[in-house]
């Protein structure tokens, strides 16, 4: 077979569009096996999605490439932009649970320590008693440290708690300029402030419960031979230790 000419021409076949993937266009390149061959190794290395079509007669063939948003999406706007509220379990100890907190509420740290160590030194039988060691301790000591008492003699440590997660999930192209927020990770906003300082769209389908939200370390994510996925998350609590988290400034 003898081929003439060795320039490979291109004919576009139109746009798709689609809400989550933005603008795609398929490319139709024919030329020498060649030629096609190091045509689609580049777009392979670029990330794009190719389809070989040999010439039945081993004649001149056809390469489709496909292009996606990163030469039809404007790299300052996301593809997609959503947020989601969901739930999560986590586990934790008993001694923080509300009807021990509740109930020290008033006590001194020393007074909490003291109540902690009653409670271990009655379970390992070391031979000092609960009763002598929470004598000193506010009223109501007691009958915590009984039901405590049962509760870690089962074996139970820990209880399950359910918090809300507030995602907002980005989809962008390769050659974005949007770039995951780093500002403030590991820190906690109030719902107020989290509305204001994230700008969480008015449009969204629920409410955010009061309380505080830790922001979480984000995600990035390959979506797609020319997409990225960025998903940041934000934790609630109804209460947090200001000696082991800062506020989000």
């Amino acid at each position: 077979m003898e081929f003439y000419g060795t320039t490979v021409t291109g004919e576009a076949r139109g746009y798709t569009w689609n809400p989550r993937t933005g603008y795609q266009q398929v490319v139709v390149y024919t030329g020498t096996p060649a030629e096609l061959e190091t045509l689609s190794a580049n777009a392979i290395s670029n990330g794009y999605s190719v389809r070989y079509v040999p010439d039945q007669q081993g004649g001149y063939g056809s390469l489709e490439v496909t292009y996606g948003a990163a030469e039809t999406q404007d790299p300052a706007v996301p593809l997609s932009d959503e947020w989601s509220l969901i739930g999560n379990d986590l586990e934790k100890s008993i001694f923080e649970h509300p009807s021990v907190t509740s109930e020290q509420e008033t006590w001194e740290p020393s007074e909490k320590v003291n109540f902690k160590a009653a409670i271990e030194a009655a379970l390992r039988g070391d031979g000092t008693t609960a009763a002598d060691l929470l004598a000193p301790l506010p009223a109501g000591s007691v009958q915590l440290a009984d039901s405590l008492y049962d509760e870690l003699a089962k074996g139970v440590e820990a209880y399950t708690v359910s918090q809300f997660v507030l995602r907002h999930t980005v989809v962008i192209t390769s050659n974005s300029t949007i770039q995951p927020v780093l500002t403030n990770v590991g820190k906690v906003y109030s719902t107020a402030a989290l509305q204001s300082a994230e700008n969480i769209p008015g449009t969204i389908k629920f409410s955010l419960p009061d309380g505080y939200w830790l922001k979480r370390t984000p995600t990035v994510d390959q979506y797609g031979t020319d997409k990225w996925q960025i998903t940041q998350e934000y934790w609630h609590a109804d209460s947090y230790s200001t000696f082991l988290y800062e506020e989000a400034t």
